[in-house]
């Protein structure tokens, strides 16, 4: 009985865990829309007014797994080409005159992967100067600890791009809540929302929240601000980059000399 008890627990709180994750909170609100654009396209009933309708529990079980059938072949086959598309026409429009504008605003700027004497921080190096470094030297440790961080890095990317697509249904299928012809018998949870606040100020902050989940990444500048805890080679780059520099500056010394001495000569030549 205890065991029984035991596994309820972990099974609810593994639930919850799971209900308080973005990709959760999208998945079943996509649901969600499509399962009432549904009711009110073939049954002239609205979410909201199903407690109250005369629709039989079996058509309503129908219904439910019609839109289940409906929302996994959507999700699975015509939603990700779809997006696929929309993020080729969003890098063709969007980003490309964010990076023009962003190039007139300030055109001395460095490309995202410049690889110039930044300085890193403390006791810290960049993920490509740790790979560089493993293959180089073939050490084990440097191998196991970019493998750590290459591994870590593509679950943070497989999740966030789970999150983006998400994202992109739930903008899709509100899309199809808010422009789904209504009747005055039933209205849709959207444009419910629209005649109670009168306004469709709400909707556009929404679909454009979802909008940004779905394609802020493409403008994800942060490759200079990862950074990977490796003492031994940030002194070793950090010595090597210091030699550089002081070679750039006794270079640096001898152009003012030679520019200072070619300068007497040319104001004695004049004398």
């Amino acid at each position: 009985m205890s065991g029984s008890v035991e596994l309820s627990k972990e099974e609810l709180f593994s639930l919850v865990e799971k209900a308080v994750k973005p990709q959760f909170f999208l998945l079943i609100f996509s649901f969600v829309l499509l399962f009432d654009a549904s009711l009110v396209r073939f049954h002239h009933i609205g979410l909201f007014e199903l407690g109250t309708s005369n629709l039989s529990t079996s058509t309503v079980g129908i219904t439910l797994i019609l839109t289940f059938l409906a929302f996994s072949g959507l999700a699975s086959m015509i939603l990700p080409f779809l997006y696929i598309a929309s993020i080729q026409l969003y890098i063709a429009t969007v980003y490309s005159f964010c990076l023009w504008l962003k190039q007139k605003i300030e055109p001395d700027n460095e490309p995202i992967h410049y690889t110039g004497p930044k300085r890193r921080e403390r006791d810290r190096v960049r993920p490509w100067e740790l790979r560089e470094e493993a293959h180089k030297t073939q050490s084990d440790f440097l191998i196991q600890l970019y493998n750590a961080y290459d591994t870590t890095r593509k679950q943070e990317q497989t999740n966030q791009r789970r999150v983006e697509f998400f994202a992109f249904c739930t903008l899709c299928f509100l899309v199809l809540n808010c422009c789904l012809p209504s009747s005055p018998q039933a209205q849709t949870l959207a444009q419910m929302s629209i005649t109670y606040f009168s306004t469709t100020t709400h909707i556009w902050l929404s679909l454009s929240v979802f909008a940004v989940m779905a394609f802020h990444s493409l403008h994800d500048d942060t490759y200079e601000k990862r950074w990977i805890y490796c003492p031994p080679l940030h002194n070793a780059l950090e010595d090597k980059d210091e030699e550089k520099r002081k070679q750039e500056r006794q270079f640096q010394e001898e152009i003012k000399i030679r520019s200072e001495i070619s300068r007497r000569r040319r104001e004695e030549t004049l004398e």
